[in-house]
């Protein structure tokens, strides 16, 4: 999705259309409100000086994306439909994004910071049937193959001869006049079955450190029985996550690697935003940082917001607040919804100068 952001930040005509449209409605209640939304951009468009035979075609071609059926008939999420002039782009967000009609001299971005964030996952599934690493975004779920990984612990395993792990090794006395032999495997049986597992794990965790090594990222581990802590007592990975260990039979449903890599996410967002905050609070009065509305507008216009957070409560300085939201983006800033910003102060910048 980092694609369509850049698409939609390079767009350079205007006025830009936004239209968000809830999904999973009726029909009729739909195509009512698609209507309703569009009868909106007539007058904004005028008052942007487009009219004419130029008003139509930009009407009828966001009504062409919003009524496609790939768009129109998603049952969750929100459809997301940008036009400027011959730009035009729709998706279905996987998200409840509020109904917006939105023309102005940028798209509408400051309802998307959370889905356009660039940040991800890792989930490995754990069983003694084999192993499956996944990777996520704040958009999509998709397995990553674990090269030259055994498939299961019976073919880590199969090349031990257990004839030889019995095999008579030694004998020594035992009281007086007896002696006992020794056996390889004698006394160890429970030991060697723990060592089998966790040479099993190692490799594993060979595999998942050759898929990460381009772009590492928190790793969170579902698995049965004891695999999850054998596996983070062998893995050189330095950030698993410890505390959504869950315990599964063989399979793991995707919703529930979906929604353990959603949790992670939204964690890690939380602690990036805290962080953030914490660093603006100490800043503020050297002039590195701002939580003035105004002033960060015109810093992030001119790509002096290296970190911005957007708090929940923006509507009604909407378009100031998408102003700095998609001047920060577009300068490669990094933009963060941090819940815990008060309402009457929307935005907080942490400046690179």
């Amino acid at each position: 999705m980092q694609e369509l952001l850049a698409e939609l930040l390079a767009a350079e005509e205007s006025p830009k259309i936004t239209l968000q449209i809830p999904a999973g409605e009726e029909p009729k209640e739909r195509s009512l409100r698609l209507r309703h939304q569009l009868e909106a951009v007539t007058p904004a468009l005028e008052a942007h000086g487009v009219a004419g035979p130029s008003q139509a075609a930009t009407v009828q071609k966001a009504k062409e994306l919003a009524t496609d059926p790939t768009i129109a008939t998603a049952r969750r999420g929100t459809a997301g439909v940008y036009v400027a002039g011959d730009f035009w782009r729709a998706v279905v967000w996987p998200a409840e994004l509020s109904e917006r009609t939105y023309v102005n001299e940028e798209f509408y971005l400051a309802d998307i910071v959370d889905l356009v964030d660039s940040a991800h996952c890792y989930v490995l599934t754990l069983s003694r049937g084999g192993a499956h690493l996944f990777r996520a975004d704040a958009l999509n779920v998709s397995e990553v193959p674990l090269d030259g990984v055994p498939s299961s612990l019976a073919e880590s395993t199969a090349h031990l001869d257990p004839e030889r792990q019995l095999q008579f090794h030694q004998s020594q006395p035992t009281g007086r006049t007896g002696t006992a032999a020794m056996f390889h495997g004698h006394g160890i049986g429970e030991g060697r079955g723990v060592e089998e597992l966790r040479s099993y794990l190692r490799a594993i965790d060979r595999g998942v450190r050759a898929a990460v090594a381009e772009s590492p990222g928190p790793l969170a581990l579902v698995g049965s029985d004891e695999l999850p802590a054998h596996y983070r007592s062998v893995s050189a990975l330095t950030d698993i996550i410890d505390e959504v260990d869950r315990k599964h039979p063989e399979g793991v449903p995707d919703d529930e690697v979906r929604q353990l890599a959603e949790s992670v996410l939204q964690q890690r967002r939380q602690q990036r935003a805290a962080a953030a905050r914490s660093r603006i609070h100490d800043l503020v009065g050297a002039g590195k940082a701002s939580v003035n509305l105004q002033a960060i507008v015109g810093a992030a216009l001119h790509g002096r917001v290296e970190t911005l957070l957007v708090g929940p409560d923006y509507e009604r300085n909407d378009t100031a607040v998408n102003r700095a939201v998609v001047g920060t983006l577009r300068h490669r800033g990094q933009v963060l919804a941090d819940g815990a910003l008060a309402g009457d102060a929307p935005l907080a910048a942490l400046l690179r100068y």
